[in-house]
């Protein structure tokens, strides 16, 4: 049996890219909400919330570079991650944004899945406005 592509031998993985570097998505979540401050104040029971409007989206990677040249892939998959400054990702179910690192990465090789690369990352969305944008 020949195999056209991933999607054969793994069925459910979804493209994406970061900084125009590909691989697959089995898993990803995003982070939601809105930031509060919260206020305590001596001989008051009760807290005082203030909205301070919405929090940056986190989204959360589990991805898979699998391939003949994985290593090479992964080497620029860890480049485009140290580069500094926001990217452009293409999430499989949210489509295209612009992000910035959190974190590290975390890039995993293994001698026990040869020609795949794993990589746990997270970003925060990026609206390119600076302290007073």
């Amino acid at each position: 049996m020949i195999f056209d592509s991933v999607s054969d031998v793994l069925p459910g993985l979804l493209p994406a890219s970061y900084r125009g570097i590909s691989f697959f998505v089995p898993d990803t979540s995003t982070q939601v909400g809105r930031r509060v401050a919260e206020h305590l104040f001596p001989g008051i029971d009760v807290a005082a919330y203030d909205d301070m409007g919405l929090a940056p989206a986190v989204i959360q990677l589990d991805g898979l570079i699998v391939s003949d040249s994985y290593i090479a892939s992964a080497k620029a998959l860890q480049a485009a991650f140290e580069t500094p400054g926001p990217g452009t990702l293409v999430h499989p179910w949210l489509g295209p944004m612009q992000v910035i690192l959190v974190e590290p990465a975390e890039i995993s090789l293994s001698a026990f899945e040869l020609r795949v690369a794993r990589f746990s990352v997270s970003f925060k969305r990026y609206n390119g406005m600076g302290l007073f944008g």
